[in-house]
């Protein structure tokens, strides 16, 4: 596990560097949405090469992230495109798309992740565990579980959205054959995340 965090930091590191200007590299860097989202696809592509999904990836709006809140994108991107490989039960042929848009009125940046899925995958079991997860994270119950729930990596998001001001959290099935994960914060605020369920918005 040791092996593969420290796999993981590279890959973002080196992905990053791409945009890192050589004579801003003491400077607290920024990044525009585009870059970021970029930055947190090759950085889960580099750490899961055995993984081969199709990914389409759409950006609207503008507005620039430090170093924290492209951490939290990459880490929620990462743990979408991780759970795909996962959970999917396609041997080939996985859909990815990404989409992340921000609200210019109120400067919060809305990631959606959602991927195909086998309809066998949906099942009561499967149902059962994801609700679960959520339980956990309404009751908070993320900091000492993160290390060890090894199903999931959404109590760990839940668990650093609680950091962000507005930030909240859903993922499940939104069709037999589609998963989503959806993610909100307001870059750089500080407050609790709110969990919903996938199905509180019947109407998307």
């Amino acid at each position: 596990i040791n092996d593969v965090s420290v796999e993981i930091q590279r890959s973002l590191a080196k992905a990053a560097s791409w945009f890192e200007k050589p004579e801003g590299r003491r400077a607290s860097h920024q990044f525009t949405l585009e870059q970021s989202v970029e930055i947190a696809v090759e950085s889960a592509r580099q750490s899961q090469r055995g993984f081969t999904p199709t990914i389409d990836t759409e950006v609207d709006g503008e507005v620039t992230l430090a170093a924290p809140d492209l951490l939290l994108l990459t880490d929620a991107i990462f743990v979408a495109i991780d759970n795909a490989r996962a959970h999917c039960g396609l041997t080939r042929g996985c859909k990815i798309r990404i989409a992340c848009a921000v609200n210019e009125d109120s400067t919060e940046v809305r990631l959606e992740v959602t991927n195909s899925i086998s309809p066998k995958k949906r099942t009561p079991e499967s149902e059962k565990k994801l609700a679960l997860i959520r339980t956990r994270i309404s009751d908070r119950k993320t900091d000492h579980v993160t290390r060890k729930e090894g199903g999931s990596g959404f109590l760990k998001i839940a668990a650093a959205l609680r950091h962000s001001a507005g930030g909240s959290l859903e993922f499940g099935y939104c069709d037999t054959d589609e998963f989503r994960v959806s993610l909100r914060l307001v870059p750089s605020r500080y407050t609790v995340a709110i969990i919903e369920p996938e199905n509180a918005h019947p109407s998307r």
